[in-house]
């Protein structure tokens, strides 16, 4: 029996990636806490819009948005029937690394989600998982058939 499909790791995927986009744009980094603060002169230039494409003047709290493209970026990258890769590519996945050298760590290799999206994840695979089981039961005691589970 196939408790999980390449389709609910994708759909997974897009639910971890929007959680972290909010946790970001909230101001909130991978261990609960708050984004270290802009330095003084990069919160003015920031504040008096000079950058190219720069969509945000927000500086505090710091949400590490400038022109939204960071976030756009993370991406499912693939999923198969038990797991699902997400990511950022090129100059946006160096903006994560650059961001985790200021100590502002929304991602990191060690720690790719928040405990909270891991308990989501954890919650999400075990709904999963649980309709699998059912869905399997119900159809053999439909039919009458012995229980047979294979993992």
């Amino acid at each position: 029996m196939k408790l999980t499909n390449k389709q609910h790791f994708y759909n997974l995927g897009e639910i971890v990636c929007d959680k972290i986009r909010e946790r970001t744009k909230k101001g909130n980094d991978i261990r609960g806490g708050k984004f270290k603060t802009l330095s003084k002169s990069y919160a003015l230039r920031k504040q008096a819009k000079v950058f190219p494409r720069q969509s945000s003047t927000q500086t505090s709290p710091t949400d590490l948005q400038l022109t939204g493209g960071m976030l756009q970026d993370l991406q499912v990258r693939n999923s198969t029937d038990n797991s699902v890769t997400i990511g950022w590519t090129g100059a946006f996945a160096e903006r994560v690394r650059q961001n985790e050298k200021n100590d502002r760590f929304m991602s990191t290799k060690k720690r790719p989600i928040s405990v909270k999206e891991s308990k989501f994840v954890k919650e999400y695979i075990g709904e999963i998982i649980n309709k699998s089981i059912d869905k399997e039961l119900d159809k053999d005691f439909d039919q009458k058939k012995p229980l047979q589970l294979k993992f």
